[in-house]
């Protein structure tokens, strides 16, 4: 087995796991802490993810480009940049947590905030992206899968009402504060002291800052819109309505980020040796996978949010409904912008198109929300951001296509787009058989997913038999 394989295999399997947590805690969670306390915690949370993106700069997506350039010079250039890395981190976050204490001090919920302390240091000083840059998933894989089952029996133990989502914030944040603690000793294999100049650290600083560029944007209508939310309609319950219909639709996304985690180290490498006839076929193989899975997760989930929305998560949470709808649309454009932005423009260092693409997308989807909130509320929310997904993958996809040429989106993805409308009517009609709750829901699963399979193994058969004809009528 090649090493993206294992490195894919390790990712996805913790990414699967990620998964089935989230399917085991969220139904809990909606009925313990129920939908205003759910509502503080993904404002508060999102408040403190935009101050990390903000204060980290461009150095969350960077420093594993840059582990996985150094990594092919030596130790000693590999140390170089690690220790320079680390350096650059701690000093902008001394820089951003001046400004967080200002926000603890001023906001209402400045207590969450507080608590939210360890969730906002990981974030600069957790060191996965070296193992990420250096292609070791397998150790980032045990870390984290053994601290999210030990954070996950903590929730169960100790958050019993709504008036525990303090300690439900101190779990999650502490936990991944802890997983630093493991890591540091595994970078010491792969790490040796060498003597730094400031020329070391300075010169990571306008790369960092063109990185950032794009990532701020990202960060304004992937995470501003439960600030917006709340700052639009005064609503928190709106924040957690929304936040809990985004949470389930970016669940099928992990299989996408998964493969970019390990492609991004691997095509940079290979990007960096010049050797573009690789790079080539990662990307396209890429690109088939995603359209392979982003129609039938996208379909699937529209067409089973009816049923699944009230016995996972409560009767209280039936106004998600529309919002996973909406928002699981959005999972085609993000599957392959996995592709275009990360694994095309990120590992060729094009800095600039990224920004012009996510700034572009963000303008678009602030003004939306400022349009539709008022109006339609949380949907509004969710349509803006699904339009500015699009957006950012038709101007990056323009941009790889200069250079790598055409993808032909829709020979690649027609088979699954078929196989899919069909599953999705066999869905809807498996939600009219009478059954309800889980069974309603496993039932529609089962028949959808044997319907995409099957129709996805004719069509393939059938091009497969008129391969082969045309080559014995070649050959004859």
């Amino acid at each position: 087995m090649s090493k993206v394989a294992k490195n894919f295999f390790y990712n996805i399997s913790y990414q699967a796991l990620v998964s089935v947590i989230p399917i085991i805690l969220m139904p809990y969670l909606s009925r313990t802490l129920g939908v205003k306390s759910l509502g503080i915690y993904s404002y508060t949370n999102s408040v403190v993810l935009l101050f990390s993106t903000f204060g980290m700069l461009g150095l969350s997506t960077y420093s594993s480009r840059e582990i996985a350039y150094s990594n092919t010079k030596g130790q000693k250039e590999l140390s170089k940049t690690f220790e320079s890395l680390c350096i650059l981190r701690a000093i902008l976050f001394a820089i951003c947590f001046l400004f967080y204490l200002i926000l603890v001090l001023a906001s209402e919920y400045g207590h969450y905030f507080i608590l939210h302390i360890f969730l906002l240091a990981f974030n600069f000083f957790d060191i996965s992206w070296l193992f990420i840059g250096i292609e070791e998933m397998k150790i980032i894989v045990i870390r984290n899968s053994i601290l999210k089952i030990i954070s996950t029996l903590l929730v169960f133990l100790l958050v019993k009402d709504s008036g525990d989502v303090g300690l439900y914030i101190l779990i999650n944040g502490g936990s991944l504060f802890l997983g630093i603690l493991i890591m540091l000793p595994k970078a010491k294999k792969y790490i040796k002291y060498v003597k730094l100049e400031i020329s070391d650290i300075s010169k990571h600083i306008i790369p960092i800052i063109k990185l950032f560029l794009p990532q701020a944007a990202t960060s304004l209508y992937v995470l501003f819109d439960k600030t917006m939310i709340k700052l639009l309609t005064d609503n928190v319950k709106s924040v957690g309505y929304y936040d809990q219909g985004q949470s389930i639709s970016k669940m099928p996304l992990v299989v996408a980020s998964s493969l970019s985690t390990v492609l991004l180290p691997r095509i940079s490498n290979e990007y960096a040796k010049g050797n573009m006839d690789s790079v080539k076929k990662y990307l396209n193989r890429s690109t088939s996978f995603m359209l392979i899975i982003a129609f039938p997760l996208t379909l699937g989930l529209v067409g089973i949010s009816d049923s699944f929305i009230p016995w996972f998560l409560g009767e209280e949470f039936i106004p998600c409904i529309p919002v996973l709808q909406i928002l699981s649309i959005a999972i085609l454009p993000v599957s392959l912008s996995n592709v275009t932005g990360i694994q095309y423009l990120t590992a060729f260092n094009r800095t600039r198109e990224l920004t012009v693409s996510y700034t572009a997308a963000a303008l678009l989807d602030i003004v939306l929300n400022f349009l539709l909130i008022p109006i339609i509320g949380i949907y509004g929310a969710a349509v803006g951001t699904v339009i500015a997904e699009f957006a950012v993958f038709y101007l990056q996809y323009r941009c790889m296509r200069k250079e790598i040429g055409n993808m032909s989106l829709l020979k690649k993805g027609i088979t699954s787009m078929i196989s899919s409308l069909i599953m999705f009517i066999a869905v809807r009609y498996a939600g009219t058989m009478g059954y309800t709750g889980i069974k309603e829901t496993f039932l529609q699963i089962s028949i959808g997913g044997f319907c995409y399979l099957a129709f996805m193994f004719l069509i393939n058969i059938k091009k497969l038999q008129s391969f082969i004809k045309r080559t014995t009528s070649n050959k004859l």
